[in-house]
């Protein structure tokens, strides 16, 4: 985004120029679109509908600089890479607002869309050293299904049942149906509003709450086909976040490496 326009102060009648060669060049076009802010309808600049020549000029700059590209070190093209990853971190809220003021999304959405782009980067990145398909490298471009998703048996769960000596409930799901269970009952189904009045914990709201929570957060990991564990948060790839100290705004939450289910019988809240 040339800085002009990237300004508060954009001015109506500004051409946006076409990134060639390293460099801001303005186009020779006559024809252009409109560029206007779709919440107030504001005019923010001029999209120059660039012609053959100019497409034909930044391929041609593109294909002289790749001979020096090629030939540069992987380490020194890394360099590069997160030298660019510097730049949007330290940029993170204005692009988020460029975004939002541009495409009318909200600051949220726009947020994650910065963070979007630098898991694209981060992927090609690492196909690019290794010489394989950009994929297996990052998994928080995937935000509704989860990758690689196991799912406990039935007969799994009934043999770890039995093995319960404590009225805390487990809540699980095997993609079909959610369960949940303690050493005194079992239960099974796939509306979890037939199985709460089953769970007999109508006089302690604070536990209630709690088991509505999971029971909510299990079925919906069943629906979307995501990783349920219980107590823990479901992963929505670059669009979680949480709030950070060092800066104040949005960064992605990095999923913590090896297996993220621990077996049900451990670490559960619940109630005696």
């Amino acid at each position: 985004m040339p800085p002009h326009i990237a300004s508060a102060a954009r001015a109506a009648d500004v051409p946006i120029a076409n990134y060639i060669g390293g460099g801001w060049v303005p186009s020779g076009s006559a024809d252009s679109l409109p560029l206007t802010n779709p919440a107030t309808g504001e005019s923010l600049g001029r999209v120059p509908l660039s012609g053959t020549r100019e497409v034909d000029g930044a391929v041609q700059a593109a294909l002289a600089a790749f001979p020096k590209w090629r030939a540069t070190p992987p380490v020194v093209r890394a360099r590069y890479l997160f030298a660019f990853k510097a730049l949007l971190e330290s940029h993170f809220d204005e692009l988020a607002g460029i975004v939002t003021q541009e495409n009318g999304k909200t600051l949220d959405e726009a947020r994650g869309s910065v963070r979007e782009l630098d898991c694209g980067r981060r992927m090609m990145h690492h196909a690019a050293r290794r010489g394989t398909l950009p994929k297996g490298f990052d998994d928080r471009l995937v935000t509704t299904r989860d990758a690689r998703l196991t799912h406990p048996t039935e007969k799994e769960l009934r043999e770890m049942q039995s093995r319960l000596t404590d009225r805390n409930f487990r809540i699980e799901t095997d993609g079909e149906a959610v369960y949940v269970f303690n050493s005194e009952r079992f239960v099974k189904n796939t509306n979890i509003r037939d199985i709460f009045p089953r769970l007999g914990v109508e006089d302690d709201a604070s536990h209630a709450f709690y088991l509505g929570r999971e029971l909510m957060k299990a079925d919906l990991a069943r629906r979307l086909g995501k990783k349920y564990i219980q107590g823990e948060p479901l992963h929505w790839g670059y669009l979680t976040w949480s709030e950070e100290e060092d800066g104040g705004h949005a960064r992605a939450r990095r999923r913590p490496g090896g297996s993220r289910r621990e077996p049900a019988g451990r670490g559960t809240a619940g109630r005696s």
